[in-house]
């Protein structure tokens, strides 16, 4: 599966939180959502520095979180649905990644950096893995 193929595929199943999702059509989305958070993030740094430079650091936070909260909810129900999928995909239920989202809320706030790389860690080792052995049939449909 192509980067666009998946990336359409995410969001036309983005309410279907059964089945599975392969290696590449994860990580392919992963990188679609890197890309859009990057460009956005950089595009609106540059359109706030523009056309108001008078406005404090306090004020420029303020506005970025909750403008980004709007433009990250279109991509954050895909999101959830393609990581449910992918834990399908090697045999595991969907809701597993709860406890990640509560991993990076605990260490997070700790220490931004440590928090980071232990989530990385964790998230990588776990999403890096192989279809469910032997190749077929698991209780969450075939394999894509």
């Amino acid at each position: 599966m192509g980067f666009t193929e998946a990336v359409k595929t995410c969001f036309s199943k983005y309410s279907d939180f059964s089945g599975r999702a392969s290696r590449s059509e994860f990580w392919y989305f992963t990188l679609f959502v890197a890309i859009y958070t990057t460009v956005l993030g950089f595009l609106l740094g540059i359109v706030i520095i523009i056309q108001y430079p008078e406005m404090s650091e306090q004020d420029i936070d303020y506005f970025f979180n909750i403008l980004i909260l709007f433009l990250i909810l279109p991509i954050l129900l895909p999101s959830f649905t393609v990581t449910a999928r992918r834990f399908h995909d090697f045999g595991h239920s969907g809701w597993i990644q709860i406890g990640f989202y509560l991993l990076m809320g605990i260490f997070g706030p700790m220490d931004t950096t440590q928090g980071f790389v232990l989530y990385t860690i964790v998230f990588v080792s776990f999403y890096v893995y192989a279809s469910q052995k032997p190749v077929g049939e698991n209780k969450y449909g075939t394999p894509i």
